[in-house]
């Protein structure tokens, strides 16, 4: 599957989970477990999926795979409880909503991962931008300030 990143819900197995896994992934692979990711398991389960879910499914911007959705259906037949369109339609603010809510949280976890990294990575495009806006003023100000661009003179005159 080719797994660049994977990334555990640090109250999973208090932490034994992540440590058994670890040392197999370097085995194979490479070391690919996020530590950084650690602000999933402060609120009751719904709240926080809810929570997280709501803004990418208002703004139509959560896309799922045709096959996943396709592979979902069958799974729905076997047994409903397992699927996460199931889960995803029967989500709700109480506790204890849905027998089963595995796949529903994992796609909150994805969510919240990426759209923690998004913002990250949009503060430092902004940050970017200042600076270079920073020192582009500064150039042209240096270049007023000191008396406009410096002729070349010829050296033998």
């Amino acid at each position: 599957w080719k797994v660049n990143k994977i990334v555990i819900e640090k109250n999973y197995g208090g932490g034994m989970f992540d440590e058994l896994l670890r040392p197999k992934l370097i085995s194979v692979r490479r070391n690919c477990i996020d530590e950084e990711f650690d602000t999933w398991s402060k609120t009751r389960k719904e709240d926080r999926i809810i929570d997280i879910l709501s803004p990418v499914t208002q703004s139509h911007r959560l896309v799922v795979d045709r096959r996943v959705i396709e592979s979902d259906l069958k799974k729905q037949q076997e047994n409903s409880q397992y699927s996460f369109v199931q889960q995803f339609t029967r989500m709700s603010r109480v506790k204890d909503a849905l027998p089963h809510d595995d796949r529903i949280e994992a796609v909150a976890g994805a969510v919240s991962y990426f759209t923690t990294r998004m913002a990250k990575d949009a503060d430092k495009a902004v940050q970017k931008f200042r600076e270079e806006a920073m020192k582009k003023e500064l150039k042209e100000y240096l270049k007023h300030t000191l008396g406009g661009p410096q002729r070349k003179q010829n050296r033998w005159a």
